[in-house]
């Protein structure tokens, strides 16, 4: 039984005329009576009387008319659900490791709560991990360290974060209130792995002050550097204000920060370049930039970092 069908019988039996039926759904009277006709045809009862006195509804239309009602609202409430999720839009966002760390997840519910048609999906990664899954259209934008280096990237800033080294308070190092990468010549490190951008710069700007590290240490986690200043001796690579943070729960490490004030963890925004960014995807980092310019909102304000 069609529906359509069945929403003109009711549009009929509630007007109680034809004609005035016909005017409120834009259909000719003769068109209404052939829809009226289908559907006596497939219950196999009369549903109307005509006359010169016009329509009248029949027992069976009574009866009709009191079943199918309340089934039509159900229905349309049903359809009108379904027609309210597929206008809600899913954004996919990968970010690189600690991003929501710094901005904090207050961002996320926030942007919810203006942008209710939008449906987020995130996932914390490396770098390596972030250019890829948007690079293979897994995801419509990514937050990495950048700028991005694939051809098939744009990408677009958002912030500088510092580097800085963690010590522990016995490292004779601590005396230095700036370390330059010579100063790390055979020393234990803690490094982030390949998988994060900066750790490329920080083992060439190592190699051109000609430093050989004794033993490095890698992690995807800039926590695990920390611990293994505290525990093991390491110096540790890490960030601003990530790290300021982590002080507070090594308490024998102590932050140094380097002489180089060029080496910046500079983070962007990347899509694909043949993809048309979605508007609930420029609605996101317009609503991110906005954001971080706000007092408070961010721990850059705690950093002095732009």
């Amino acid at each position: 039984m069609n529906t359509n069908d069945v929403t003109t019988f009711l549009r009929i039996y509630e007007a109680k005329s034809l004609s005035r039926a016909a005017q409120s759904l834009f259909i000719s009277p003769q068109g209404l009576s052939k829809i009226v006709q289908r559907l006596e045809n497939e219950l196999g009862v009369t549903l109307f009387i005509r006359s010169t006195r016009g329509l009248s509804p029949t027992k069976n239309a009574d009866d009709f008319y009191e079943m199918i009602k309340p089934l039509m609202k159900k229905f349309e409430a049903i359809t009108q659900s379904f027609s309210s999720k597929q206008s809600n839009e899913v954004l996919k966002i990968i970010y690189t490791l600690g991003y929501f760390q710094f901005l904090s997840l207050d961002l996320v519910t926030s942007f919810k709560e203006q942008y209710t048609n939008v449906e987020l999906v995130l996932d914390e990664r490396t770098d390596d991990d972030v250019q890829t899954g948007v690079l293979e259209k897994q995801f419509d934008i990514g937050i990495m360290t950048g700028p991005a280096e694939h051809p098939d990237l744009n990408s677009s800033f958002l912030c500088s974060l510092e580097h800085v080294l963690i010590l522990n308070e016995n490292d004779p190092l601590v005396e230095k209130e700036y370390l330059s990468f010579g100063d790390l010549n055979e020393k234990r490190l803690a490094l982030l792995s390949y998988h994060c951008h900066s750790r490329k710069t920080f083992m060439s700007k190592l190699e051109h002050a000609g430093a050989i590290p004794k033993e490095i240490y890698e992690s995807d986690l800039l926590d695990v550097n920390h611990l293994r200043a505290s525990q093991f001796g390491c110096i540790a690579h890490s960030i601003r204000p990530f790290a300021d943070n982590y002080l507070h729960l090594y308490k024998n490490t102590v932050l140094r920060r380097f002489d180089d004030k060029t080496f910046l963890w500079n983070t962007h925004f990347v899509w694909r370049k043949d993809r048309t960014l979605p508007e609930s995807a420029n609605s996101f980092i317009n609503y991110t930039y906005d954001w971080i310019k706000k007092p408070g909102n961010t721990m850059l304000d705690l950093a002095g970092i732009s």
